[in-house]
Parts: C-alpha cells; sequence; structure tokens
C-alpha cells in the first residue's frame, strides 16, 4: 500500500473513538466508520477512510468485545493520519454484535450425504440440501476457529439432519492469486493483503509478496487436519 493513500488532509475538528460501549454490525467487517468520527478529516476524505476494514468478528461469534485502546491501535495502524485520534470515554471496552442470523425462510439447511468421522471436517460433498425442520435435532458439529471450518463433534451417520450448517472445501491456490493474510490477535483477526508467489495445497508453506514488496513464508492451512 502506497504511503501516498494515507496522507489526509486534517481540519480544525476532532476525530475520536465513539462513547457508544455496544455496537450493531451490519457484517462481519469492522470498519473505521463504526468505531469513530472523522471530523478531523476533510470531507472529501471522509468516506474513503471510514470505510477501511480494520479487523473482523470471527466467523460463527455473535458478540467480541474490544478495549478502547485496542481500538485506537487498529485505527492508527490502518490510517496513520488518525495517529492522534482520542480513545477517552467512561466505557474501557465497546462490544460488537455480529450481524443477526438469517430467518428460517432464508436459511438453507443440509443432511449428510455419507457417513463422517469424528473431527472429520464437513465440505459441501459431504452434504446435500434437505427441508430446514425446527423441531428435528442436528447432529453434534463443532466450529474449529483455527481453520475457519466447521467440524464433526462424533462419528455422524449418511443421511443425518445437520440443520443450517455452513460447508467449505479444501483451499488450493495458484501463482500470483490475490489473498488475505489473517492474523488473530486476541479476541479480533487482523487481514493483510498478500499475493501468491506460487500454487500451493491445503496443509502446504506457501511464499507471498505483500503490499510493500516483502516475500515471507505462512502457512496455507488445511481443514481436513486434525485441529
Amino acid at each position: 500500500m502506497g504511503g501516498a493513500s494515507l496522507l489526509f488532509t486534517l481540519t480544525a475538528g476532532a476525530c475520536a473513538l465513539i462513547g457508544e460501549s455496544e455496537v450493531t454490525l451490519s457484517e462481519r467487517a469492522i470498519r473505521i466508520r463504526d468505531v469513530a468520527t472523522l471530523h478531523c478529516l476533510d470531507e472529501s476524505v471522509r468516506d474513503r477512510v471510514g470505510a477501511l476494514i480494520i479487523a473482523r468478528t470471527p466467523i460463527g461469534a455473535r458478540a467480541v468485545q474490544i478495549s478502547r485502546d485496542g481500538l485506537a491501535s487498529l485505527v492508527r495502524r490502518r490510517a496513520p493520519a488518525l495517529a492522534r485520534i482520542d480513545a477517552r470515554s467512561e466505557s474501557n471496552e465497546i462490544v460488537f454484535y455480529a450481524p443477526d442470523t438469517p430467518t428460517n425462510a432464508q436459511t438453507r439447511c443440509f443432511r449428510t450425504l455419507r457417513t463422517l468421522g469424528e473431527g472429520q471436517v464437513i465440505t459441501g460433498a459431504d452434504v446435500e440440501p434437505a427441508p430446514c425442520d425446527d423441531d428435528a435435532a442436528a447432529a453434534a458439529m463443532r466450529y474449529d476457529r483455527v481453520h475457519s471450518v466447521l467440524r464433526t463433534h462424533a462419528p455422524v451417520a449418511a443421511g443425518a439432519y445437520l440443520g443450517a450448517a455452513f460447508t467449505q472445501s479444501a483451499p488450493v491456490t495458484s501463482e500470483g492469486a490475490a489473498m488475505t493474510l489473517v492474523v488473530t490477535a486476541g479476541p479480533v483477526q487482523i487481514e493483510r493483503r498478500v499475493e501468491a508467489v506460487q500454487p500451493a495445497r491445503a496443509g502446504e508453506r506457501i511464499f507471498v509478496r505483500d503490499e510493500d514488496g516483502a516475500v515471507f513464508a505462512v502457512a496455507f492451512p488445511d481443514p481436513s487436519a486434525a485441529p
């Protein structure tokens, strides 16, 4: 990311974290506009700066709590022009609530096509659509936060009802593919845009290039591996 894009004109107004202690999000992304007022910036750049993503709530989490100091650090890192943002408030933390779960009419439900072992990743190849049934007991599953996949908690028989489970297949990437490097820092996920400099399959280490041109190796997670 070029430094020039982060040089903004400051005005006499104030930039500060919001005073609220709770925020209901419309998406998993937490953007600067969700957490701060930007009156210190020229109006011509406020929307652009406000749209910058500083973190995302973990998949499956209904709420995440972040300290005001932590939020201020995330904002400063994403937009250095806000280095003096005011984080003072009576509350020390802000709780972010993820978007509501879709209604039953909007939700896709599934059942298994084959028997799945304990701890196995549930992928699209393992399931088929099924009518949603609020009275049916879904098979026991657990969310693997390390690999962002859904796993069986115990062996699951073919034809078992899973409810509104999401699925994910093992990823494969090619040279030059745009990727997002996700770094977990406490209760939040921080993202960096990178580019693959080699093809790779899940479970391998892969070299990537960041926006500053630095090349380094990272683990390309294998969802089917044991947690």
